[in-house]
């Protein structure tokens, strides 16, 4: 609280990755208008199946924790019917996406793609279409 929290939140995307918001030391001032700015801002978007709850804690003296492990157990078996599973695929899916995009720049920056320097000659003698010739090197990976 008070460091510009909301800022930050957006800057960080958090709000879009969050399923629990969790505004700690509020004891400190400032720490009612973090869960106003929490609060309102995931007001803005449309209504998800889970709206991440907003906890008030304070650590250091175990304020707010139990508040806190019930919205966890609340959260856990609102994933439990699928959501779970669905967010692994999904992350599971944009690895591999990544994996294989950061694979194939590597070996065209390295040019150990098979084919490449053939095409490239093909590309070069004006015997082929950059386009053609790129979706000719993918087809054969």
């Amino acid at each position: 609280p008070g460091w510009g929290d909301s800022v930050q939140a957006n800057k960080a995307g958090l709000l879009e990755i969050g399923d629990v918001f969790v505004v700690n030391k509020a004891d400190r001032s400032g720490a009612q208008e973090a869960v106003g700015d929490l609060e309102m801002m995931m007001d803005l978007g449309a209504a998800p199946a889970w709206r991440p709850p907003v906890v008030v804690t304070v650590a250091t003296e175990s304020k707010g924790i139990n508040d806190l492990w019930q919205v966890l157990g609340e959260h856990a078996e609102h994933m439990a019917g699928g959501e779970l599973d669905e967010r692994r695929e999904r992350r599971l899916r944009a690895t591999f996406d990544t994996a294989v995009r950061h694979e194939i720049v590597g070996q065209l920056a390295s040019g150990t793609l098979p084919g490449l320097e053939t095409t490239m000659t093909s590309v070069l003698a004006g015997e082929i279409d950059p386009w053609a010739a790129a979706a000719t090197i993918v087809e054969h990976l």
